[in-house]
């Protein structure tokens, strides 16, 4: 029995070691994508030595079962019964390598170790089965084989090479172009001057707007940043997406959820076809816990928080916020339930711009030729505002600030505790439009950067916002508790590679759920099934587009949940606390100033429509709520980090 043990565990730690040591070689080969400079020996070293131990636990597992199973079961028929283990497995582990691992990163961990599993059983059944069978047929099958335990280990670890490969390393089409996806945070459309502004805010953008498309009436489907955001990377509604309210008050709103539909990410479409993927974010709402990291394999939001209750992870000092801000290491972590600590990038502060566009180029600098995906995300355009970022010209206008923009101050004025004078509103609009100005300005740098790099031109470059932002035009402020176009009108600019529909505008009203289509008939990949949107460019291909797609929204981060359905000829709005509805005709009302509500005549098969939609939204979220995947509760400190750029209550 010693013996025996001994064996297993040395087989079953040979096996391991075998796939840490490919583990980690797939590491060096990538550490350069996937880690800063000073951290690549850590990266290597950690995944070699976790890998080693982890697989070898599971080679352990399969080859103690492969034993046990061969020395109980032990008869005449014990050859056949080893056959029938190793079949088995093998086909537990084809299948699951064949159930669309490129959609579903976590089927390539199943399968890898379901393959392990399997090895581990085929070497027990081989090492045992000779020993435990009486029949001479059996004893004879097995006894010249024994050279099986040595060899059976390099072809496994040149199959798992393959398959690891193959997923981290998939290769994409021969034109496929590089694709940066900007979002700002809270930025009106009527801001930039390609939008027909005229305050001079917004040169850099404005001169990226005649390489590209302006679409002059493009819409998100939630006027907060998680459920416009987890849409538009979805091309689904957000009560598609696993997002659910358990608590709503007129100050807050409590979210459970997250980006948890099985329907693919765009950052998982691109991923599975080649494309290196990074992320550089600012908000602490896109956390990886709320399923905002599907798909990138650089995920960087030094605001990025999340926590599970906890049993033991080795110590890794100075370096385990790094290492448990690794998906890796999140997965490690979750896996032995021990709760992550806080993790808060050094230096960071409000004027996110100049650091992110940093960060965003000394990663662009280390591409090569293979296609990415960068998203970026800004908030310098988000409350609370920075009296940094003041102009000459604010500060001439304004030589005595009539307040501090502080997070709570914001809040209170959202909230109706403190009411601004009519110079109080000027001045806090006129903070707003200096954070576009900055924003604007680090934008121009970073496409200065990606043409010194020659990106440029063939790449994709979007620029968009997650909402808009309301300055009283319904009587007010920020944004989150309405459905009017002030905050779901966001900007739309698009510049295709290589000059493609330059100086282009297009009229027609288009949704943010159309992104992700876009961007795939770009790259010329496959659009999956079950997507709401559809792609601009047929807009921009055919002589006289139609100007028919509608726009339905829902979600709202405080009071009273609302639905909207809007086309280019009215809006419907749907208060499903009071049961009341509003009707605007958008082409003698484009402000949304008169409710046509009370006169049935108006717009009748829209709100019937809306109202289907409803039904429709109201059963996924009781079925979210009731079954979905819930996101780890936040902690204090999580809770203060929200606060400090303007969300939660005190």
């Amino acid at each position: 029995m010693r013996h025996t043990l001994k064996t297993a565990v040395l087989v079953g730690m040979l096996a391991g070691l075998i796939v840490g040591v490919v583990e980690a070689t797939m590491a060096a080969v990538g550490a350069r994508h996937l880690s800063p400079p000073d951290t690549t020996a850590l990266w290597v070293l950690t995944v070699g030595l976790y890998g080693t131990l982890g697989w070898g636990a599971f080679g352990l597992l399969g080859f103690v079962i492969g034993a046990t199973a061969a020395v109980v079961r032990r008869g005449k028929t014990a050859d056949l019964r080893s056959l029938f283990y190793v079949g088995g497995a093998a086909a537990i582990s084809v299948a699951l390598i064949l159930g669309r691992p490129s959609d579903q990163p976590f089927q390539v961990i199943r399968a890898i170790v379901a393959a392990v599993i399997a090895g581990g059983i085929a070497l027990g059944v081989t090492r045992f089965a000779r020993r435990a069978g009486k029949h001479p047929a059996a004893a004879e099958a097995y006894a010249g084989r024994r050279w099986l335990l040595l060899l059976w280990p390099i072809p496994f670890a040149v199959f798992v090479a393959l398959i690891s490969w193959r997923i981290a390393f998939p290769t994409p089409g021969a034109d496929a172009p590089p694709i940066l996806l900007i979002t700002v945070d809270a930025l009106r459309a009527d801001r930039l001057g390609c939008d027909g502004n005229v305050q001079g805010l917004t040169p850099n953008l404005d001169r990226f707007a005649r390489d590209a498309v302006v679409f002059d009436k493009a819409f998100t489907s939630a006027p907060w940043t998680e459920g416009s955001v987890g849409s538009f990377y979805t091309s689904l509604f957000p009560s598609e997406l696993g997002l659910v309210a358990r608590t709503r008050s007129e100050q807050e709103v409590h979210f459970e959820g997250g980006v948890f539909t099985p329907q693919p990410t765009l950052t998982e479409l691109l991923r599975a076809n080649g494309y290196m993927t990074a992320a550089e974010l600012a908000n602490p709402q896109l956390r990886r816990d709320r399923g905002f990291a599907r798909g990138f394999i650089r995920f960087r939001n030094p605001d990025d928080f999340f926590t599970t209750s906890a049993l033991a992870l080795p110590r890794l000092g100075r370096y385990e916020d790094w290492f448990l801000h690794t998906s890796m290491g999140i997965r490690l972590a979750l896996a032995l339930r021990r709760t992550p600590r806080f993790y808060t990038a050094p230096g960071v502060r409000k004027d996110d711009a100049e650091r992110l566009v940093h960060d965003a180029s000394t990663w662009l600098d280390r591409q090569d030729r293979r296609p990415f995906f960068l998203w970026m995300h800004l908030m310098d355009t988000h409350v609370p505002y920075r009296l940094s970022a003041r102009s000459a010209a604010t500060a001439a206008a304004f030589p005595n600030p009539p307040f501090d923009p502080t997070p709570q101050f914001c809040k209170d004025v959202v909230w109706g505790r403190v009411r601004l004078t009519d110079e109080g509103k000027r001045y806090m609009e006129a903070l707003y439009n200096d954070e576009v100005r900055h924003a604007d300005l680090w934008l121009g740098r970073l496409f200065d950067h990606l043409r010194r790099l020659k990106m440029y031109d063939n790449g994709l470059i979007i620029v968009s916002a997650d909402h808009g932002e309301e300055f009283w035009d319904h009587g007010g402020f920020e944004h989150g508790r309405s459905m009017y176009d002030e905050v779901l009108h966001v900007p739309l600019v698009i510049k295709f590679p290589r000059g493609r529909y330059a100086g282009t505008r297009v009229p027609q009203q288009v949704r943010l759920i159309d992104l992700l289509p876009t961007v795939l008939d770009v790259a010329r990949l496959p659009v999956p099934r079950g997507i709401r949107g559809s792609a601009l460019t047929r807009l921009l291909d055919e002589a006289h587009p139609p100007d028919d797609r509608e726009l339905y929204a829902e979600s709202t981060l405080y009071g009273e949940e609302l639905k909207a359905l809007r086309t280019p000829a009215y809006k419907v709005i749907f208060h499903t606390g009071t049961r009341a509805t509003e009707v605007y005709d958008l082409r003698a009302d484009p402000r949304e100033r008169r409710n046509l509500a009370g006169d049935p005549t108006v717009a009748p098969d829209l709100r019937e429509r809306l109202m289907r939609l409803v039904r429709d939204s109201e059963r996924r979220t009781t079925w979210w709520a009731k079954y979905g995947e819930k996101a780890p509760p936040l902690d204090q400190r999580s809770l203060e980090q929200l606060r400090s750029v303007g969300y939660m209550a005190r």
